[in-house]
C-alpha cells in the first residue's frame, strides 16, 4: 500500500489568523519515514526552482524544532519545509492564491514507531476553495520532494511529471476554482503591498475593508456598468455606441448569410475600397478573423471561418496600421502595447526553418504552464514568410522580424512592443473617453493606428474594440504595471482602523468612548463585541450569526464602515484565530474573559489571547500590557 503523507488537514469553520501568517490559516499534519541520510538539498533546490518555479526561501521561524541540531532532525525539517514551498507553488500554478508557504510548528517521532515522523504546520487557507485541493497539493509536493531526494537523476526530464500533474491536479484544480491569470496577478501584487483580500466565492475577490473595499472578478470590477460590459462584448454594438459619441469606430456591416456577406463586402469596397476584414461579432483573442480580403471567393471562405465562432458576422473596411492595446485603470492610461503577429527574429546565420526549430526547442524547456504557443510551420506560416520576401530555407538578416501569422491571436500568440512613452495625448484621451462611455473602470481599448504617436484625427486611426475583461499580469509590461493598477483601484492600503479593547463591561465602556472620539473626528466608526453591533448613531446593527468573526466579516464587507472598535470579551479567538490579519490599536483593560461555548474558561486564556494579539498588532496602547505578556519562544533563524 502506498504511503500517504498528508495525515490530516484541519480548517476552522471560520477563516482566522492564529499563527502570524498574512493569510487565514489551517493546520496541516504530515507523516513520513525517518530520514537517516543526507540528501543533496542544494541540487534539489535548483531543480525545484527551475522546473516548478518554487521560490526557495528560508523558514521564518522553526519555533525550537532544531534545538538539538541533530542531522536527522535537520533533514526532517529540510524535507518538511520543501514540501511546504513546493505545495505553495503547485497551488498557485493551479490558480489558488497562496502566497506564503506557512510555518512549521511541531516535529516529533511516533510514540509507537521510532522510524516514523510527524509534523504539524500552519498553512494558508482560502475560503471557498475545496479542502481536497490543498490535501492533494501537499500530497503531490511530498511525493515530488521524496522522489527527488531518493532519485534526483530520474527527474532530468520533467515532462512526464508535468503531464501527470496537469491531468490529476493542476487542470482539475484550475477548472474547479474559476481561476484566471488576472486574478492571480492582482492578488499577488496586493499581498506584496499588504492590501488585505478575501475570496467571496466564484472567483470574486474583495480587496480592502469597509469604505475602502473594491471587488473584482478576473479583471472586471464591481463598479463596472453591467450594460457597458454587455455592449463591449459585441463588436457591432460597441462601434455603434462609440460612433454616436463622436469617436472613430470601424465601418462595418452585420450579416448572417454568405450572400449577405458578399453583398456587404462589395458595397464597402465600392465606397471605401478593398481590402475588407471579416470577423465574428462577439469573439475574443482574434478567433475567426480573416484579413486582407479582396475577392468574392475570399469573402465566402472568411465568412464560413467566422461563422464557426459566432452566429453573427461583421464585414468591415480594413484600416492600415497595427493594433495598439491601451490599458485603462480608473480613468488613467497605465500602459500601451503595440501588438504584432507571432514572428521569428533573424540572426544572419540560420535559415527560417532552423530559427523556428530552435525557438520551439527553447519554448519546450519552459515549465508546461508557462510555455508560449509552439511557433507554427503550416501553410499559413509559409505564406506569411513568402509575403515578407523570404522562404523557409532563406537566412533573414540579423535583427529582422519575419511574421508567421498576419495578426496576433490568443492561440498562436504574438509579440508586444511597449509604446507607453510615445502615445499621443489625444490618443490617450480617446481611450479614456471610450472606457468612460461604456462605464468601465478596467478596460483594454484597442486602437488601430499606423503611428500611435500621431493624433487619431490626423492619421485615420480607429477604436477597433473595447475589452471589458482585459488579461492583465501576462507579459513584462502588464506585470510591471500591476502595482500602478492597484494604486488606481484601491485607496491607500485598503485598510480601515480596527481597534481592540480586551476585558469585561469596563472594556466595553472604554471602547464606546473611543468610538465617540473617532465619530467626533468625522469617522463612521462601528462598535461591536461578540453579541451586539452598534452603528455610529448608537443604533443596533443586526446581523445573522453570533460571534466576533461573523460580525467583523459583515462590517468589513460594508462600504459605510470607516473604522471598527472591537471589544474582545470571550475566548473565541483562541480557537478560531483573529478575524483580521492586522490591528491598529490594542487596549488591555483587564483580563476578565468568558467562554464562548459554555466550556470552562482556561486559567491562561487571557495571556494566550494577548500573545495572539501581539502577532497581529501595528502598535500597542496599554499601561498594563506588561502584566499580561507571554513571550513567544522562537529559535534563531536557521538556514536549512
Amino acid at each position: 500500500m502506498t504511503h500517504k503523507y498528508v495525515a490530516a488537514l484541519h480548517r476552522s469553520s471560520v477563516s482566522g489568523f492564529r499563527y502570524g501568517l498574512r493569510q487565514p490559516d489551517q493546520l496541516l499534519h504530515l507523516s513520513f519515514a525517518k530520514i537517516e541520510q543526507n540528501f543533496p538539498w542544494p541540487k534539489i533546490d535548483i531543480w525545484l526552482a527551475e522546473k516548478l518555479n518554487v521560490e526557495m526561501v528560508d523558514p521564518c521561524s522553526l519555533d525550537g524544532l532544531v534545538q538539538a541540531q541533530h542531522p536527522m532532525t535537520l533533514n526532517a525539517v529540510a524535507w518538511c519545509w520543501r514540501v511546504l514551498l513546493t505545495a505553495r507553488a503547485l497551488l498557485c500554478i493551479g490558480g489558488v492564491p497562496v502566497f506564503e508557504s506557512g510555518r512549521l510548528l511541531r516535529l516529533s517521532t511516533d510514540a509507537n514507531d521510532s522510524h516514523l515522523w510527524h509534523a504539524e504546520a500552519a498553512v494558508a487557507q482560502v475560503d471557498y476553495v475545496a479542502e481536497q485541493w490543498f490535501s492533494r497539493a501537499y500530497e503531490a509536493a511530498a511525493i515530488i520532494v521524496t522522489g527527488l531526494a531518493a532519485h534526483l537523476d530520474d527527474f532530468s526530464d520533467p515532462e512526464p511529471l508535468y503531464r501527470q500533474l496537469e491531468t490529476h491536479l493542476i487542470g482539475p484544480m484550475w477548472a474547479d476554482n474559476a481561476s484566471s491569470h488576472s486574478n492571480l496577478a492582482l492578488l499577488r501584487a496586493a499581498d506584496a503591498a499588504h492590501i488585505p483580500w478575501h475570496h467571496q466565492g466564484g472567483g470574486v475577490y474583495q480587496l480592502g475593508w469597509g469604505k475602502r473595499l473594491r471587488r473584482f472578478q478576473h479583471s472586471q470590477l464591481e463598479s463596472d456598468s453591467f450594460m457597458g460590459k454587455k455592449i463591449a462584448g459585441h463588436k457591432y454594438a460597441t462601434a455603434q455606441w462609440l460612433s454616436r459619441a463622436g469617436l472613430p469606430a470601424p465601418h462595418h456591416l452585420l450579416v448572417n448569410t454568405q450572400e449577405a456577406a458578399v453583398h456587404a463586402a462589395q458595397s464597402l469596397a465600392q465606397k471605401l475600397g478593398w481590402p475588407v476584414v471579416i470577423k465574428p461579432a462577439n469573439s475574443v483573442g482574434g478567433q475567426g478573423i480573416t484579413l486582407n480580403i479582396c475577392t468574392e471567393a475570399g469573402v465566402r471562405a472568411a465568412f464560413t471561418h467566422a461563422l464557426q465562432v459566432s452566429r453573427q458576422v461583421l464585414v468591415e473596411k480594413q484600416v492600415k496600421g497595427c493594433v495598439h492595446h491601451v490599458q485603462v485603470a480608473n480613468g488613467k492610461v497605465v500602459y500601451v502595447l503595440r501588438r504584432q503577429p507571432v514572428a521569428v527574429k533573424g540572426d544572419g546565420e540560420h535559415t527560417m526553418a532552423e530559427l523556428i526549430a530552435a525557438e520551439n526547442s527553447a519554448r519546450q524547456q519552459a515549465m508546461l504552464w508557462q510555455r508560449k504557443p509552439t511557433l507554427p510551420q503550416d501553410d499559413l506560416a509559409i505564406n506569411c514568410i513568402q509575403r515578407a520576401g523570404f522562404a523557409p530555407n532563406h537566412i533573414p538578416p540579423a535583427g529582422i522580424w519575419v511574421p508567421l501569422r498576419s495578426m496576433p491571436t490568443n492561440i498562436d500568440g504574438g509579440r508586444d512592443d511597449d509604446v507607453t512613452s510615445v502615445i499621443h495625448p489625444d490618443n490617450e484621451a480617446l481611450a479614456l473617453r471610450a472606457a468612460k462611455i461604456l462605464g468601465l473602470g478596467l478596460a483594454g481599448v484597442d486602437i488601430i493606428s499606423s503611428d500611435i504617436s500621431k493624433p487619431w484625427h490626423v492619421n485615420g486611426a480607429i477604436i477597433n474594440e473595447v475589452n471589458n475583461a482585459p488579461m492583465i499580469g501576462v507579459g513584462t509590461s502588464s506585470i510591471g504595471a500591476i502595482p500602478e493598477i492597484l494604486m488606481e483601484l484601491v485607496d491607500g492600503n485598503g485598510r480601515i482602523s480596527v481597534e481592540v479593547f480586551v476585558g469585561d463591561r469596563e472594556a466595553f465602556e472604554q471602547g464606546r468612548k473611543r468610538q465617540q472620539v473617532l465619530i467626533g473626528q468625522g469617522v463612521a466608526c462601528f462598535l461591536t463585541n461578540h453579541a451586539i453591533t452598534e452603528d455610529p448613531k448608537g443604533i443596533l446593527w443586526p446581523v445573522i450569526g453570533q460571534g466576533v468573526h461573523s460580525r467583523i466579516r459583515a462590517l468589513l464587507m460594508d462600504k459605510q464602515v470607516e473604522a471598527i472598535v472591537l471589544i474582545l470579551q470571550t475566548d473565541e479567538c483562541l480557537a478560531a484565530g483573529l478575524p483580521v490579519d492586522r490591528l491598529s490599536r490594542l487596549e488591555i483593560v483587564n483580563a476578565v474573559l468568558v467562554s464562548h461555548n459554555a466550556m470552562p474558561i482556561k486559567p491562561d486564556s487571557a495571556s494566550q489571547l494577548l500573545a495572539l494579539l501581539k502577532q497581529h498588532m501595528s502598535q500597542y496602547h496599554s499601561d498594563s500590557l506588561s502584566a499580561y505578556k507571554q513571550p513567544i519562544n522562537r529559535s534563531p533563524h536557521v538556514t536549512i
